[in-house]
Parts: structure tokens; sequence; C-alpha cells
């Protein structure tokens, strides 16, 4: 069997200097992306996930792959 674990938090680890780089606030994200500041801020903070369209749509705003952001805050291991 597996499981998957899930590391709510990378997601602001790892979007905070992408954003840094390219100059974004997240408010100019939420405006450019029409995505709810408390979303984006929710999802910074590891208070709750992006739904996969928001994933997609963060990541293409910021100019990165989705896997970019999924990698390191998903893991899947096999359990006995």
């Amino acid at each position: 069997m597996k499981q998957v674990v899930i590391n709510a938090g990378e997601l602001g680890r790892k979007i905070r200097p992408i954003l840094r780089e390219k100059g974004i606030s997240q408010t100019e994200l939420s405006k450019g992306t029409m995505i709810n500041m408390t979303s984006i801020s929710r999802w910074f903070s590891g208070d709750h996930l992006p739904t996969l369209p928001n994933l997609v749509l963060l990541a293409d705003s910021v100019g990165v792959s989705v896997d970019t952001l999924l990698d390191g805050w998903i893991t899947v291991t096999e359990v006995d």
C-alpha cells in the first residue's frame, strides 16, 4: 500500500523566492491571477492547499512549471 504525505507549508517556501526574484508581491499575484488574496495568503502560510487549477494558474503566472512547485512537498511512500 502507498501513503501520500503533503507538506502544505512547502509551497510558500518554494514560491516566496520566485516572487522576490520577479519583483511580484502577493497582492500583485492575487490581482494578476484573480485569486482571492486570502486564499493565496493561506497557501503561503501552509494553512490550505491550492486546487489543481489554481496551482496551474499560479505556476503559469510566475513562469515556472507545476513540477517545480510540487517538488518536495508531496511524497509517496510504501507502507506495510
